[in-house]
């Protein structure tokens, strides 16, 4: 025997079944009890989602509360409970927020409900506002329709942007934190620019593109901004700053040149500066809000301040649940809203051309539909799927009327798919325009030579690997890229031309990739009408006829899926750790079996875990 194979370790011999056996044992366990707990709730939350929200949930008098440390998506959420389950076990924060349609239809029937005193806004502690300036439009308009009835709307700021600001800035009173500030700093954008950086790591980047404006390419192909992109980015910025300050300002009878004043000399305003400047009317810390909003509802017991019910209980008790859509087939007449949010791609998503497809399916054979909105929220995206979108929208919707809403924005391939459609609404502050195409294409071949690697081709025809990532596109070959792009271009500007009645040479004028406002793409002609999404589907109800009709959202919400949010929301914010410790015991055993790793299979250690010594 040689020294090798005396100190060489002894073979090992494992009951193999008995391991096999604890492993299940180990991941079954917590699995089983998991599958449990969500059979559990999820009968229970189904009973709710079936019965529904009795109206006698909301108290006989209170402050409809509005937290404003929340996203305000334009589109429902869909997801089902069990994707919910599962994003709760991942640790992402379950959301009980509403969407923009029901929070504005939810703040003007609070208008008409002589149980609700007044609301309150909470803006959000850090500033953020996680809408689009349109959205925040749309709110602010529901909020001074509320105001209408008499009630009032007072609003509670600690550290706010402008855009935070510009929400709250139509309150009857607005009270301030001590040391609440307001930022007021102008808009900006910014980009960063990589040409060097893939210089460097040999990346290569070739461009077809048809108009200067489209400026997407440019953060690859330079290392500063074109003047072209400059100008209209400083001009779109600009014209937002202009609306807002304007609408701001009325809203707080000040002069809007205040505005331009306190972002060039000071920035951060302090609650006493806002007070000076009439921007707030009172520094209060929140339980002295509070005990403000206790003398519109007073509280029901000694111990709260005030009598309040927060929007997304609110809505769901008034709006009530919309069943599946295979449920759905109503004899009364509806308005449909189709939503498209984010980017457009070839898959599945807010913006991807399958969800949409599959949406429109639907929409396509629900006769109780007689008008359809289709509201957009995107930047664009994929050619091909945002053509997916418009065929599926216009062979669902058939000879009923189409009406376009736009959102925060509606540019590029998110303008493409308004074509053809029969009145087009924006929002003053809507971004859209960009009508342009590019193709973008990178590839490696200085990386290669850099590290010594020489790819080899065998092609059947000339350009037979020009997608090849490992090589440079020849002149030939970016100048069929170029013909093409060149040929996409044209379609699209035919398509504008035809969908809104100008000349080709007209459309190009304004296309080239340009950006523009929503205000001045009314007076390019661009859209048809300044208004918000319920202007759009006033405008569809009234070309379809109807005086008494649903509005009915694609996609739905699932009625479980809201209680089952509501539910896990109300988890977090009683018992903040109830989900991590559901995830550490779904873990817990996976991670145990890291511990049995010895290479002798030997081990010496306690039969459990002993936490907290």
């Amino acid at each position: 025997m040689t020294q090798r194979e005396i100190n060489m370790p002894p073979p090992r011999r494992h009951n193999w079944l008995k391991i096999f056996a604890i492993v299940c044992a180990c991941l079954m366990i917590p699995l089983m009890c998991l599958s449990v707990f969500f059979a559990l709730f999820m009968a229970v939350i189904g009973t709710i989602g079936e019965s529904g929200f009795e109206k006698e949930g909301v108290p006989e008098q209170a402050v409809l509360v509005i937290n404003l440390d929340r996203s305000i998506p334009d589109r429902p959420d869909d997801s089902d409970p069990f994707t919910i389950f599962q994003n709760a076990l991942s640790g992402n924060q379950a959301q009980g927020d509403v969407y923009l349609r029901q929070m504005t239809s939810t703040i003007r029937k609070a208008r008409n409900d002589n149980r609700i005193k007044g609301i309150a806004l909470f803006s959000s502690k850090t500033g953020e506002l996680g809408t689009s300036m349109a959205s925040v439009s749309e709110i602010q308009s529901a909020l001074a329709d509320f105001q209408k009835s008499g009630k009032p709307v007072y609003a509670y700021l600690r550290n706010n942007g402008i855009k935070s600001y510009y929400l709250c800035s139509n309150a009857d009173e607005v009270y301030m934190h001590p040391m609440g500030d307001l930022v007021i700093l102008g808009f900006h954008a910014e980009q960063l620019y990589m040409k060097d950086v893939l210089a460097k790591l040999g990346i290569g980047v070739q461009v077809a593109r048809v108009g200067e404006y489209k400026s997407a390419v440019e953060p690859f192909i330079a290392d500063e901004m074109s003047d072209e992109n400059r100008a209209q980015l400083e001009a779109f910025l600009k014209s937002i700053w202009n609306q807002v300050i304007s609408e701001t300002a009325k809203n707080r009878s000040v002069d809007k040149s205040l505005f331009n004043y306190l972002a060039n000399t000071k920035g951060i305003i302090s609650a006493e500066d806002a007070i000076e400047h009439k921007l707030a009317d009172k520094i209060a810390f929140e339980d002295e809000f509070f005990d403000a909003l206790g003398t519109l509802a007073p509280p029901p017991s000694m111990q709260e301040r005030f009598s309040g019910i927060n929007i997304d209980d609110y809505a769901l008790f008034v709006e009530g649940l919309q069943k599946p859509r295979s449920f759905e087939h109503a004899h009364n007449p509806q308005v449909a809203v189709l939503y498209v949010e984010g980017s457009i791609v070839d898959g599945e998503g807010g913006g991807g051309s399958q969800t949409i497809e599959q949406l429109c399916s639907d929409l396509k054979y629900d006769d109780s539909v007689k008008a359809v909105v289709l509201r957009i929220n995107s930047p664009g995206g994929s050619v091909s799927a945002s053509e997916d979108i418009l065929h599926a929208v216009h062979d669902a919707v058939g000879e009923r009327p189409l009406v376009v809403s736009m959102g925060g924005m509606a540019a590029s391939g998110g303008y493409w798919i308004t074509a053809n459609s029969d009145s087009v609404f924006a929002d003053p502050v809507t971004l859209t325009g960009s009508i342009g195409v590019f193709g973008l294409f990178f590839n490696g071949e200085e990386t290669m030579n850099m590290v010594g690697i020489t790819p080899q081709y065998v092609d059947t025809h000339i350009s037979a690997s020009a997608m090849s990532f490992w090589r440079k596109k020849t002149d030939q070959e970016m100048q069929l890229i170029q013909g093409h792009i060149n040929s996409v271009y044209e379609l699209f500007i035919q398509r504008v031309a035809e969908s809104r009645n100008l000349e080709p040479d007209q459309v190009n004028e304004i296309a080239r990739g340009h950006i523009w406002i929503g205000s001045t793409a009314k007076d390019l002609n661009l859209v048809d009408s300044i208004g918000s999404m319920d202007d759009a589907i006033e405008a569809a109800a009234k070309m379809a006829g109807l005086n008494d009709y649903k509005v009915i959202d694609y996609p739905h919400q699932d009625p479980s899926a809201i209680a089952f949010k509501r539910f896990m929301r109300s988890i977090e914010s009683s018992h903040p750790m109830i989900t991590e410790q559901i995830i550490k015991t779904a873990t817990k055993s996976m991670d145990e079996l890291a511990d049995y790793t010895a290479p002798n299979g030997i081990y010496a250690r306690l039969p459990l875990n002993v936490e907290g010594l």
